[in-house]
């Protein structure tokens, strides 16, 4: 047909693909289909040993897990919000699941601010942190900073600054911005409104007993994870430039800044046919 490549412009054997919704020249869409079938590898995985609350979740985690990877591509980094009623209701579970698949994980669930600038400036980990509802359950002089860091982490270029040296009398900046999933007991308004306008909510809740999944071995899982987080780390390397290039489309409903977040998951989305376009938005605008 004549057509040119929508990834790489090229007029050469291009032909529209239904299933990638797309049309594309013969090395891409052997690319595309090798990147859908590695999602829904994380998908798979994921649903193995969690049980997400629907489809669109399943879909925002898998594409959240390979956005961790490919964060040099993006404009701005979602935060994946994993929220609970009660206790028992699998959100340290996903953490543990989904630290096996995502780039530099550092999970934690205590640590001091001092602690996490200083790691997300020299190594920009994806951000693994536990137990927020007890971290933001009074605001004190040892919270408030701490949501300074969440607040300016979501860009490139975010930066807090901390005073340095032997005396304190030097000031530096430290460069704060990195993937990070942040999970809790969700009180209503222990956790800061800043925080979730930043964020991807998942909302957890306790499985049935039709609702099985397998039992989670740490060191099985793991093994079997390392060849996807391999995979990832591949891909992500080849599509910086496009996903920087991207401009998806969003939902016209989400306010700026819940269009902010889901931006970067909406750039990776199309390689995925099953993504996260099916996803409801996090945040409507206000009526």
């Amino acid at each position: 047909m004549s057509a040119a490549c929508e990834r790489c412009g090229t007029a050469k054997n291009v032909a529209r693909s239904e299933e990638l919704d797309a049309t594309l020249c013969g090395d891409c869409f052997a690319e595309r289909a090798d990147a859908a079938s590695l999602l829904n590898a994380i998908e798979a995985f994921v649903r193995r040993y969690v049980v997400l609350p629907g489809d669109p979740e399943r879909a925002a985690v898998a594409i959240w897990i390979a956005h961790t990877h490919a964060l040099a591509g993006a404009h701005a980094t979602p935060y994946l919000l994993i929220l609970s009623p009660e206790k028992r209701s699998g959100k340290t579970r996903v953490q543990e699941v989904v630290e096996l698949l995502v780039a530099r994980p550092w999970r934690v669930t205590g640590a001091s601010e001092a602690a996490i600038f200083r790691k997300l400036a020299q190594d920009r980990p994806t951000l693994l942190l536990d137990e927020l509802d007890a971290i933001f359950g009074s605001f004190t002089e040892r919270t408030e900073p701490l949501r300074a860091i969440l607040n300016a982490g979501n860009r490139p270029g975010a930066t807090v600054a901390r005073c340095v040296g032997e005396k304190g009398d030097q000031v530096r900046d430290f460069d704060v911005f990195s993937a990070k999933a942040l999970a809790g007991i969700d009180k209503g308004s222990r956790i800061p409104d800043t925080i979730r306008d930043r964020a991807i909510p998942i909302g957890m809740r306790r499985k049935t007993q039709a609702e099985q999944v397998e039992r989670f071995r740490y060191r099985d899982a793991k093994a079997e994870a390392e060849p996807v987080r391999e995979k990832l780390a591949a891909w992500a390397e080849g599509v910086t430039d496009e996903l920087l290039e991207a401009e998806p489309s969003l939902p016209p409903e989400l306010d700026d800044r819940a269009a902010e977040a889901w931006e970067p998951l909406l750039a990776i989305a199309p390689i995925w046919r099953a993504g996260i376009g099916r996803a409801a938005p996090a945040r409507q605008r206000p009526s």
